[in-house]
């Protein structure tokens, strides 16, 4: 995963043992020193952040989005730092962007919404924030949910109380737009992928707000998060 390192002019890396196929991808955030301003979209959606307003358009998409269903809503943490102001913010979506679109190869960043520590909401892929856009964020699940992830790394660290404010906004208005309630559960069909946990075509029952680690083999949104998601 991407680390933000702000003005730092070189890097190391120190291993035990010999490490084959290692590849270090520098990610450069020119340009999207912004001050982000939050849109209420007249659909009645929360106020987002626009891909216009972090810098997007420095990572065009590779390809038209895809649709598909949004049946829940996936909670992600981006393992970056959670030592940053809010004008760094945007810097840090472009930067996962980039990140996702040229060293992972996927066609844009892969959350379909991310939201940072002072509670604001940023549009992630492309494709529309009202529409059930394809993401590349909980692999085998991808077309039947969306995702939102936190910046920063939230492995021991609680979410602060307006980035859970804004993410519950965010689900109130977002899963009953697709015609789907905001608890209880929801059973899925898995379609597989190294990272999932289950095999392609297995019905898979979650919450309707489940963590990453509830599809997938990862330990995302890490254990601090987590617990916060009954709450959430």
């Amino acid at each position: 995963d991407p680390v933000l390192v702000g003005g730092a002019d070189w890097v190391q890396y120190r291993s035990s043992r010999r490490l084959r196929g290692l590849r270090l991808e520098f990610v450069s955030t020119a340009g999207a020193r912004l001050q982000p301003t939050a849109r209420t979209a007249q659909n009645g959606a929360p106020p987002i952040v626009p891909r216009t307003a972090w810098g997007a358009a420095d990572c065009p998409p590779r390809n038209a989005p895809s649709y598909g269903q949004v049946r829940a809503a996936f909670v992600h943490h981006t393992v970056s730092t959670n030592d940053y102001a809010p004008e760094q913010a945007p810097a840090m979506v472009l930067a996962i962007c980039r990140y996702h679109r040229y060293a992972r190869g996927w066609d844009d960043v892969g959350y379909n919404f991310l939201v940072d520590k002072y509670g604001r909401i940023y549009e992630g892929r492309a494709g529309g924030i009202d529409r059930a856009v394809v993401g590349a964020q909980a692999q085998g699940f991808n077309a039947q949910t969306t995702g939102i992830s936190n910046i920063g790394d939230h492995s021991r660290l609680p979410q602060s109380e307006a980035a859970i404010d804004a993410m519950a906004a965010l689900i109130r208005w977002k899963l009953p737009l697709h015609g789907q309630p905001t608890s209880g559960r929801v059973t899925l069909t898995s379609a597989g992928g190294a990272s999932n946990r289950y095999s392609a075509g297995t019905p898979v029952t979650l919450e309707r707000v489940p963590g990453h680690r509830d599809g997938n083999q990862t330990a995302c949104p890490g254990d601090a998060l987590y617990a916060q998601l009954p709450d959430l």
